[in-house]
């Protein structure tokens, strides 16, 4: 035994050993651990890898998911708020309608019934010879008095009648000037002798405006 072996048997207390095998199966040894561990770690790099790709993957499909239904539910809400577009559109030309009906019937007079009124205030015996009637249009309003015996008027009334006296004319006209919705009565002419044929001009106030479609919107009709 030589030297250096006597020398590690005294240094380290144990058995003798001697490697006998050359330095390059050793290094051919370390060269395959290292090997072996580098090849664990590539298919531990390649697992991350790969469930990384798969995870992303995964994360890409949900969102394209989400993406799709809210896309749809954007689509759906767009046809909903159509439906309340068109909606609203025929309730803004009903209601507009509506405001253009009571504008344009706001001097709406019922002449037959009115017209009843003022000839049963004549007497007997009376002829009517004519019968018009006038009010102004809703674009055209009704002027106003110019003085202030002037009474204020929505329409008129022009009326020839024939009647056996002067008296009976005057008293028509009393009769007719204390109707609820006459404002004033006028002679205009009267025609002798008799029997006397009588032309009368008849104002009209507010009350005998019909407002039925003012009053259905206020909800009284």
């Amino acid at each position: 035994m030589s030297g250096l072996a006597r020398r590690e048997s005294t240094v380290g207390g144990g058995v003798p050993r001697v490697n006998l095998l050359p330095p390059e199966v050793a290094q051919r040894a370390r060269d395959q651990s290292a090997l072996s561990w580098s090849l664990l770690l590539l298919v531990v790099v390649v697992g991350l890898i790969a469930a990384g790709v798969g995870f992303a993957a995964l994360r890409t499909t949900t969102a394209q998911a989400s993406l799709t239904s809210a896309q749809s539910q954007g689509m759906a809400i767009l046809a909903e708020q159509q439906e309340y577009i068109e909606i609203r559109d025929v309730n803004a030309a009903i209601l507009l309608s509506e405001e253009a009906c009571v504008t344009t019937m706001s001097t709406e007079v019922l002449w037959s019934d009115l017209l009843a009124v003022l000839l049963a205030a004549a007497p007997e015996g009376s002829v009517v010879k004519s019968i018009g009637g006038s009010v102004p249009t809703p674009w055209n309003p009704v002027a106003e008095p110019t003085s202030p015996l002037d009474s204020p008027s929505v329409g008129t009334v022009q009326l020839t009648i024939s009647m056996v006296s002067l008296e009976d004319l005057a008293n028509f006209a009393r009769a007719v000037e204390k109707i609820d919705f006459v404002s004033a009565v006028s002679i205009d002419s009267v025609v002798e002798p008799g029997p006397h044929d009588g032309t009368f001009t008849i104002a009209l106030d507010a009350e005998a405006l019909a407002l039925r479609f003012a009053a259905d919107e206020g909800g009284q009709g």
